[in-house]
């Protein structure tokens, strides 16, 4: 009797032990299988979000660099430009499919939604300040590098050189601590290379999909133009300054006499005046003009007149071929 009871003991004891066993696999399989789909940063769908940013980041990544060599070299600019729009339609592609994602039911809990809502605001926010940016960088390389005038010219420059870099860099903080702070609650092996690549809309920029180092390779290109045309006018300004003193030192009285009677008819005449003066290669006054407004010219033409009376007997500076057009601006209330 006592051997069927101990045999009965054993075979519960080892019924046991199997069955707490084959619970502890079942779990330990289950843990397995739920570090396998959503390892430590939690849902299936949270690791969904992280692979598709990181997925997008392999594929678009490397194309930065091609881009930005091309960039550089004139003569493969048809193959940049090709660069930049399969780029961009990758980019577009995944955007996409992120929108899709982020508007689909899944099983996001409370946490991980807000998480995941921060850190694509954060991301938007900077990808609207690069798209902007290049934009800007643009606009004021297409408009403002045509002009002859160095103010003109050096604001452009001075923009390119403090303004837009500081918007850049505030830009890139202000993302880069509000995607921290997002993530802030899922472990460090979590997300690991998210893809920092915007996911604005199309009708924010021409290049919604431009990345910081080719927003700050246009900036420098723009900021080499600038310089260079600037320092092709320094002869031109030089010698508008040498009229300028000319003018000022030898006929300052014929100038303001001229400049008084003329406001006494027409009171709206401005004390700012630009002169533009052509010259001869013997430094003679070849032709005088006034920088006024077409439907306003009536106004200036009585102090232009006074001063075609005078201008003929003048004798300026000696100009040359880049030189023999200058024009001098003129302040009645200083001078």
């Amino acid at each position: 009797m006592h051997g069927r009871t101990g045999i009965i003991v054993v075979v519960i004891v080892v019924l046991g032990i199997g069955v707490l066993g084959a619970g502890g696999y079942l779990a330990w399989s289950k843990r397995r299988s739920g570090e396998s789909t959503t390892g430590a940063t939690g849902s299936a769908d949270l690791v969904k979000w992280c692979e598709l940013r990181q997925e997008w980041g392999r594929k678009v990544n490397p194309m930065v660099g091609d881009i930005m060599l091309k960039a550089v070299k004139d003569e493969d600019r048809a193959e940049h430009d090709q660069l930049v729009l399969k780029r961009n339609k990758l980019s577009a592609e995944y955007a996409s499919k992120l929108r899709s994602f982020l508007a689909s039911p899944h099983d996001l809990a409370d946490a991980e939604q807000a998480l995941i809502k921060k850190a694509e605001e954060a991301l938007i926010k900077e990808g609207k300040v690069r798209a902007n940016v290049a934009v800007e960088i643009h606009n004021l390389t297409a408009k403002e590098l045509g002009s002859d005038e160095s103010s003109v010219l050096g604001k452009a420059r001075d923009a390119l050189r403090s303004s837009i870099v500081q918007r850049m860099q505030e830009a890139r903080q202000t993302a880069d601590a509000e995607i921290k702070t997002a993530l802030s609650s899922v472990p460090s092996t979590a997300c690991p290379n998210l893809y920092r690549g915007p996911s604005t809309d199309e009708g924010t920029a021409d290049s919604p999909y431009v990345s910081w180092d080719e927003l700050e390779l246009k900036r420098t290109t723009a900021l080499a133009k600038f310089e260079a045309k600037l320092k092709t006018l320094e002869p031109l300004e030089e010698f508008t300054n040498r009229v300028y003193h000319e003018l000022i030192r030898q006929y300052r009285g014929v100038l303001t006499s001229c400049h008084s009677k003329s406001k006494a008819k027409a009171a709206e005449l401005p004390d700012r005046l630009g002169l533009l003066v052509r010259l001869k290669k013997s430094g003679e006054v070849k032709s005088l003009a006034i920088q006024w407004p077409e439907d306003k010219r009536s106004i200036a033409d009585p102090f232009l007149n006074c001063l075609l009376e005078k201008a003929a007997k003048w004798k300026l500076p000696r100009p040359d071929e880049k030189t023999s057009v200058v024009v001098v601006t003129l302040d009645f209330s200083r001078i």
